[in-house]
């Protein structure tokens, strides 16, 4: 099936535009024993931070491909059980090395589904077991309408200094296809309800092309967004995941008409130039923030090089820990079997990759570039190596493009790269990643590291 919103093709040479977003690298991952991956703990960095998953939402979203639930009482006590005993493990490990919490993110999911005593529990658990340096930023993602003030107001007391709500649209039309459970006067009151609570970052998640939607009606989000005086702006293009609802809706025919290419592009050249008029400091692909000191210290740790790490605990959380040894892991996405592993006392890990020297290297390019740009004197630092002398030709090719440029100190992302950006991306994996897309959530929760995809290339090359 063809389409200017293609469902099916997840890999695509430019000019061709590749619309998989690259959410981790290297892209698949091999069965592992969890213990091999509790030992890196113990043997990890002097610093690194924490992502928790807690994945249950009042209602499950179309569009949305993370590991999630619909919330229960019974699943949400079950889940408490283990994710406490996950959380001990993880710090008891990083103790042995004396490794400090240089931050955290409290993810999902919608981590405010739960109730506040749970959620109140938690979070103190949390920051028990991994204390957060002094300064450090800790973030919890919220939906506007699993919050008041007195749970705002008990999140800021318990350690919580930065909310991020997914609001999505100030557009009750699209509020509706997005299957959000609030309305613009929830969020709108929501972010209000945050200031007089005492934060004082506040972030908002937007999504543009969505069925119906136009350039105005995109820029009126983000003027409404800057009228309401949030402190970062993430904006992510509509992009149909296997496996979600949307993508099926959209398959039988039963969604509007999304947005042409063309008007795509002249949205995120909007969102550039709207926000960048405000003063937002453009400093991902996607995200924008008030001042320098509003950048999310999550999305700077998890891709500006150097990639620092972190440790993820629930189910289906991503980690990724650098020493002697770096690894990518993921826990295990069945919320049961993450369950039955904690319960034998084990990490509920069964998914990784050991990088190799050359997966390093690659890592640092690829998620770096999502930052915009990397710094040729960094690379050096890092790998005792100069970077046009380890990727050369694809700088050049890229160049060539009008997709990335450089100067004497750094390579960096054109305007035009920005909207090719899983290309630029991509150009950068190592041979034997290279066409492999990464593995969607329903084969994670299968816990299968390899997509699809990628499992018939490997049968064709092994002629199995």
């Amino acid at each position: 099936m063809e389409s200017s919103f293609p469902l099916y093709r997840y890999w695509s040479d430019y000019p061709k535009r590749d619309v998989e977003y690259v959410r981790w690298y290297p892209p698949t991952m091999q069965v592992v024993d969890g213990e091999t991956i509790l030992e890196a703990l113990g043997r990890g960095p002097e610093a690194a931070a924490f992502y928790l998953h807690i994945p249950f939402c009042k209602d499950v979203c179309p569009y949305c491909p993370f590991n999630k639930y619909r919330m229960r009482d019974d699943r949400a006590k079950a889940f408490m059980d283990g994710v406490l005993r996950e959380i001990d493990l993880v710090a008891a490990q990083r103790h042995k090395r004396g490794t400090k919490t240089s931050g955290g993110y409290f993810g999902g999911g919608t981590p405010t589904a739960m109730e506040t005593p749970d959620l109140l529990r938690l979070i103190e658990h949390t920051l028990e077991r991994l204390p957060p340096e002094p300064g450090s930023e800790v973030t919890m993602e919220a939906n506007p309408d699993t919050v008041d003030l007195e749970k705002l107001r008990q999140l800021r007391a318990s350690g919580i200094n930065r909310i991020s709500f997914g609001v999505q649209s100030f557009r009750p039309e699209f509020l509706k296809i997005l299957g959000r459970t609030h309305g613009v006067d929830g969020a709108v009151k929501a972010i209000e309800l945050a200031r007089q609570a005492g934060f004082d970052n506040i972030a908002i998640d937007l999504i543009y092309r969505v069925p119906g939607q136009t350039v105005p009606l995109w820029e009126s989000d983000l003027r409404k967004a800057l009228e309401l005086g949030v402190d970062h702006i993430s904006t992510y293009c509509l992009f149909l995941d296997p496996g979600t609802r949307l993508y099926n809706e959209t398959l039988m025919g039963h969604v509007a008409a999304y947005p042409p290419e063309s008007e795509e592009v002249a949205m995120y050249q909007a969102t550039q130039q709207v926000l960048g008029a405000a003063g937002f400091v453009h400093y991902t692909i996607n995200d924008f923030a008030r001042r320098m000191g509003r950048r999310s210290e999550h999305h700077l740790m998890n891709w500006q090089a150097p990639q620092r790490s972190y440790a993820g605990m629930g189910p289906g959380a991503f980690s990724y820990t650098e020493g002697d040894e770096a690894f990518l892991y993921c826990t295990i996405h069945s919320l049961q079997e993450y369950l039955d592993v904690l319960k034998e006392g084990r990490l509920p890990v069964r998914l990784a990759n050991k990088l190799t020297p050359e997966e390093r290297r690659s890592r640092y390019m690829v998620m770096g570039l999502r930052c915009l740009s990397v710094s040729k004197a960094g690379f050096r630092r890092r790998f005792g190596q100069e970077m046009t002398d380890v990727f050369g030709p694809p700088i050049e090719q890229l160049k060539e493009w009008g997709l990335l440029d450089e100067d004497g100190e750094q390579v960096f992302m054109t305007e035009r790269g920005r909207h090719f950006a899983s290309n630029v991306l991509k150009a950068f994996y190592t041979p034997a990643n290279r066409g492999k897309p990464q593995a969607i959530g329903v084969e994670l929760l299968a816990g299968k590291g390899l997509s699809l995809v990628s499992v018939g290339q490997q049968r064709t090359e092994t002629g199995t």
